[in-house]
């Protein structure tokens, strides 16, 4: 119970607090952006160094366990996957941003951009209040006098998240289900290594005295003072520019006067200032050598072919919205992955989804696995017949909810086998369906709704 209550005060603290010190503390960004926020591990690593050992030393029963730290760890990292770039960064700014640009950009009036939209996926109908309009974009507030919560004008943000938030919420559910579901696939049968959770994992370890193993880890203590040591010079730094700092990045901008060219090849200004991360550095020591050496390897690799295909001639410019060389070749790397990934699973996935479907016993599949996949087809299937409520064809419902959880499915695996805490898929939802089927099939109804989706969900 109190591994509980304090995961969900770590929720809360992350929620409340995760992106306002990145926006306000100098030097700090992204604490809980990414597959592995700072804050997050950060107070994991002081719970295992120093807390935990004190409480100890109060009293032993007092300690944390494993278990409870697991627990604490994972309800926070939850939070984190909605503050910020996890789901805040676009909502609620999507309901408004479309309604005020419409109302000051004269291209959009001419075409009825916001016509073509469905009222309820925007607040106030869609239509320009100025007061609501700047009473989301300025502050409704004084400094120290804020408003309370009903001055909020509510009449003109009902419709839309009534409609949105049971569309997260399933979408929510239905990855986690699928989670639950492939989880057993991908550790039991695959034997992925799960390098981010084996971070924690390690942290965790005890023995039957209760004491944490890798503290008794002297390459460890090495690796923690060196990191320390650097984070802490660097950070003196930010306060005071005057001061000493140890650079962890490369000035390679001569490349640019070397090879023009080149360098200017989508991709290559990574090439111009390399920086080292110890984070990635300590991960990619609990991975294999040859993912290691393909992450390492692999943008120096892509700005290459791409360099090469633009000097034969081939147009790759192109935008997520409406797709391109790039965008669509990103948006076939995923498909291919996800058929793989259902390829090597295939008989486990077949014989849960016909026991859950037909509630008749099939030979390798475990209960977990089949309620997940029962839950998995709820959420797919609610979520797809509220977008059709809005106005997409059916199976283009289906079709959108079944891309974003492709998405989900390809990152997550990036995720457990690769370690990757940070990535952005390279193609857009909208511009993927554009490139399948066509503008002029689909219609501006549904490219619109295909790429709200996109943007709230991803």
């Amino acid at each position: 119970s109190r591994a509980f209550v304090l995961g969900l005060l770590g929720a809360i603290l992350m929620g409340v607090c995760g992106q306002y010190a990145g926006k306000y503390v100098p030097g700090i960004w992204g604490l809980v952006r990414g597959h592995m926020p700072v804050t997050v591990y950060g107070f994991l690593i002081l719970a295992v160094v120093a807390l935990n050992p004190l409480i100890g030393k109060i009293r032993a029963s007092w300690r944390l366990q494993s278990g409870e730290l697991a627990l604490i760890f994972a309800l926070t990292l939850v939070a984190c996957g909605i503050t910020d770039g996890g789901l805040m960064r676009n909502f609620p700014r999507m309901l408004i941003h479309p309604v005020i640009v419409n109302h000051v950009t004269p291209g959009w009036k001419e075409v009825d951009a916001l016509g073509y939209t469905p009222p309820v996926l925007l607040a106030n109908g869609g239509q320009y209040d100025k007061k609501i309009a700047e009473g989301y974009v300025l502050p409704m507030g004084t400094p120290g006098h804020p408003i309370p919560i009903s001055d909020v004008p509510w009449r003109a943000w009902w419709k839309p998240l009534t409609f949105w938030t049971p569309l997260i919420l399933l979408s929510m559910l239905g990855v986690i289900s699928l989670s639950v579901l492939i989880h057993r696939q991908w550790a039991d049968r695959e034997r992925l290594r799960y390098p981010l959770a084996e971070v924690a994992s390690i942290l965790m370890r005890h023995d039957e005295a209760g004491r944490t193993l890798i503290l008794r880890n002297r390459l460890f203590w090495v690796g923690f003072a060196v990191v320390m040591f650097i984070d802490i010079v660097n950070g003196i730094k930010v306060w005071f520019p005057s001061g000493v700092g140890i650079p962890l990045s490369f000035d390679c901008s001569a490349l640019s006067e070397r090879f023009p060219g080149f360098m200017k090849t989508p991709g290559a200004s990574n090439l111009a200032w390399p920086e080292r991360y110890p984070a990635c550095i300590g991960v990619a020591f609990l991975m294999a050598a040859d993912i290691s050496f393909s992450l390492g390897i692999a943008n120096l690799v892509s700005v290459l072919v791409l360099y090469l295909m633009i000097s034969f001639g081939m147009n790759m410019g192109g935008n997520q919205n409406w797709g391109g060389v790039s965008e669509w070749t990103g948006f076939g790397s995923f498909l291919a992955m996800g058929a793989m990934i259902v390829y090597v699973g295939r008989r486990y996935y077949w014989h849960t989804l016909r026991e859950a479907v037909t509630f008749r016993p099939q030979p390798e599949t475990e209960t977990s696995g089949v309620w997940a996949c029962r839950g998995f087809l709820v959420c797919t299937l609610g979520a797809a017949a509220m977008l059709t409520a809005v106005g997409l064809d059916p199976l283009i419902a289906v079709l959108v909810i079944g891309l974003v959880l492709l998405t989900f499915v390809v990152c997550a695996r990036m995720n457990a086998e690769c370690g990757v805490f940070y990535y952005i898929p390279t193609w857009a939802m909208p511009g993927a369906v554009a490139g399948l089927f066509g503008l002029a099939v689909l219609g501006p109804v549904p490219i619109i709704v295909i790429g709200m989706v996109w943007y709230m969900l991803i």
